[in-house]
C-alpha cells in the first residue's frame, strides 16, 4: 500500500513539473514578442506625470468595471487579466499612446473593446457587441468598437495563448502543504486580483506575480519560514527563468495594496481603492483559461 501511494505521489510530482514548465515556456515565448517587449520598455521608462496619474485612476475604474461585468455573467475572474494585459500591450505599441491617456472616451473605448476581444479569444459568447454597447450607456457605438477592434488586432501578437498569474497559482499551489493550501491560495488569489488595479505590475511576468502573491499569502497565513523557503526553492526551480531580484519589489507592492484594501486597515476608506475588493473573496475559483487566436470578424 505504501509503495502504491509513493508511486502515485511521484507521478503527480512529475505531472506537476511538466505542467508548470509548459506554462513557463509559454510565458517565455510570449515575452519575446514585440508587444511584450514594448510593454517592458514603456514600464522601464515610465515617469510620474499628470498623464500617468490620470491613467492610474482610469485603470482602477476600468478594472473595477471589468470585475463587475465578468461576475455578472458568471465568467472566470481570470478573464480580467487577459483583457487588461491586452489593453496594456496595445497602449504600449500604438504611436498615438498619449491621445488615449489624455482622452477618457478613447481610453474607455479601447478598454471595452479589449474585454470583448478577450471574451472572443477564450470562446465565450456571454457578452456580444450589442450587449457591450448597451452596457456602455451610449458612450460608444458598434462602429467605434469594430474600428477599435481592427486596430487592436493589427497591433498585437496573437500567435500563442496567454499564460496568466491564476494559471500559475493553480499549479504552484500544489507545492504547498495540503493543510495550508486552500487558505494560502485564497489570499494569493485576492492579491493577484489586486495587482491588476496597479500599473506597476503591467510588465511583470505572470509567474513572478503568482510566486510573489503566494509568498505574501504564506506570510498572511503564518506559514513557517521553512515551508516558505521550500516553496520558493521549488517554485523558482520549476519556472526556471524567474529572477529572484524581481520578487522583492513585487512583494512590497502587493503588501502595500493588501494593507490598503484590507477591511481591518485604516486605509479602507481611501477612494483610490475600489470598494468591490475590500472583502477577500470567500472561495477562489481558479482555472486555466485557454485562449485562441481571434480576428476582428469575430466581433460581429
Amino acid at each position: 500500500m505504501e509503495g502504491r501511494v509513493s508511486a502515485e505521489r511521484e507521478v503527480q510530482r512529475v505531472s506537476l513539473e511538466e505542467e508548470v514548465r509548459a506554462l513557463a515556456e509559454r510565458e517565455r515565448l510570449n515575452e519575446a514578442l514585440h508587444d511584450y517587449c514594448a510593454l517592458r520598455k514603456k514600464a522601464a521608462m515610465s515617469v510620474e506625470s499628470a498623464e500617468t496619474r490620470q491613467e492610474k485612476v482610469w485603470r482602477e475604474r476600468v478594472t473595477d468595471w471589468f470585475y463587475k461585468v465578468v461576475d455578472q455573467v458568471e465568467l472566470e475572474r481570470d478573464m480580467v487579466y487577459v483583457a487588461m494585459n491586452m489593453l496594456d500591450r496595445f497602449l504600449a505599441v500604438i504611436e498615438d499612446t498619449e491621445s488615449y491617456l489624455r482622452d477618457q472616451k478613447k481610453y474607455r473605448l479601447a478598454a471595452m473593446t479589449c474585454l470583448l476581444l478577450s471574451l472572443k479569444m477564450c470562446g465565450s459568447n456571454a457578452i456580444g457587441l450589442r450587449s457591450l454597447v448597451k452596457m456602455s450607456s451610449g458612450s460608444v457605438t458598434q462602429d467605434q468598437v469594430l474600428h477599435c477592434a481592427k486596430t487592436i488586432v493589427r497591433s498585437l501578437s496573437w500567435t500563442r495563448p496567454l499564460a496568466t498569474p491564476a494559471a500559475f497559482l493553480a499549479k504552484l499551489s500544489h507545492i504547498l502543504p495540503s493543510h495550508a493550501r486552500q487558505s494560502v491560495l485564497h489570499h494569493a488569489t485576492f492579491l493577484v486580483e489586486l495587482s491588476l488595479y496597479d500599473p506597476f505590475f503591467q510588465a511583470a511576468s505572470p509567474s513572478d506575480i503568482a510566486i510573489a502573491a503566494l509568498l505574501n499569502a504564506q506570510s498572511i497565513t503564518h506559514t513557517t519560514r521553512a515551508q516558505a523557503k521550500h516553496f520558493l526553492t521549488s517554485a523558482t526551480s520549476l519556472t526556471s527563468h524567474t529572477n529572484l531580484s524581481n520578487l522583492l519589489p513585487l512583494r512590497k507592492r502587493l503588501n502595500t495594496a493588501f494593507l490598503r484594501a484590507s477591511p481591518t486597515s485604516d486605509h479602507t476608506n481611501n477612494p483610490s481603492i475600489p470598494t468591490t475588493i475590500h472583502t477577500i473573496p470567500s472561495v477562489p475559483t481558479i482555472h486555466t483559461i485557454e485562449c485562441r487566436v481571434v480576428s476582428s470578424d469575430d466581433m460581429t
